[in-house]
């Protein structure tokens, strides 16, 4: 989806695209730039990129995840009581150092609901440097608008998700709810309202008065949404923690719980780890796969095993 925010004052465009497996690299890009830079929402913003890639690695293995909106659309027809997930970023080509300049993680539930799990904007954008060449103001709105999107075309009837302390006023604001705290909860019509109000102000060749409202409501509440105290079960770890290895080490931790890997390169690491995961529940080595994979893992805990053999 192509849309537009506002660099210096004028308006650049950029482009939502859904997320693949190897997209992550932007992170260190976002935490090389930012070094050692004290300021909360310019961390936050890395804390909630670094906070979706974990999602996202945990739940691939085992949920469906779009690559596209046409693979959305074709999970729900297969299904549409199945539960789809999607990762997008947010894309230019004129930020300096990076393409990437927002992300959202959200799902489609079962109920026909939008659970909007993470969204957060590079760290320079969500807090610009004073006298910065490139003030960038919008994402948030952009992000909001193609969840919204989503929403209206699959006519659900809620999108929810977590605020932060920082984020809650911004929700409120732009999307006219009476109270956000924690709880961001947006009924149909209230997320159609938002969608139309957009549109009219993009269309309109003047200053709009509706764009100037969001951008203040963003620079003086970053839209967060998600979590830092999300708990992670024990398979989530187990999972993150061997999608995290090198190759070699993936392959070690195969061979050492019994399992021969395919020779093929192509196979994916989320694949490989389905794979190996079978393998370790049907013959009961559970508790070796957790060793093997913690041992190996800079932060692994291969002394603290939450398997026990059956």
């Amino acid at each position: 989806m192509e849309l537009s925010v506002k660099l210096n004052g004028k308006s650049e465009p950029v482009t939502v695209v859904c997320a693949t497996e190897p997209d992550f690299g932007f992170i260190e890009q976002w935490k090389s730039v930012l070094g050692t830079n004290p300021h909360p929402h310019r961390r936050d913003s890395v804390d909630f990129a670094e906070l979706t890639k974990y999602r996202f690695t945990a739940h691939s293995p085992k949920q469906p995840y779009a690559g596209s909106m046409d693979e959305f659309q074709e999970h729900i027809t297969d299904n549409p009581h199945t539960e789809i997930a999607c990762l997008v970023y947010l894309k230019c080509d004129w930020f300096p150092g990076c393409d990437t300049i927002g992300l959202s993680h959200f799902r489609r539930t079962w109920s026909n609901r939008i659970v909007l799990d993470y969204l957060c904007a590079h760290p320079f954008v969500t807090k610009p440097e004073r006298n910065s060449t490139h003030e960038v103001k919008g994402v948030g709105g952009v992000l909001l608008y193609f969840v919204a999107q989503v929403a209206k075309k699959y006519k659900c009837d809620l999108i929810w998700g977590e605020a932060t302390q920082n984020s809650c006023g911004f929700y409120q604001h732009v999307l006219k709810l009476d109270d956000v705290q924690d709880l961001i909860h947006v009924p149909q019509e209230k997320y159609l309202a938002y969608c139309d109000k957009m549109e009219s102000a993009w269309a309109d060749p003047q200053p709009s008065a509706v764009l100037e409202e969001l951008y203040k409501a963003e620079q003086e509440h970053p839209p967060f949404v998600g979590s830092k105290t999300t708990v992670h079960s024990a398979s989530h770890i187990l999972v993150i923690h061997f999608l995290e290895l090198p190759l070699n080490k993936k392959r070690e931790v195969a061979v050492a719980v019994g399992y021969t890997p395919p020779n093929s390169l192509e196979i994916s690491d989320a694949e490989l780890f389905r794979q190996i995961l079978q393998h370790a529940k049907e013959n009961n080595k559970m508790v070796a796969l957790w060793h093997e994979v913690e041992l190996r893992h800079p932060m692994g805990a291969s002394d603290s095993n939450p398997y026990t053999e059956k």
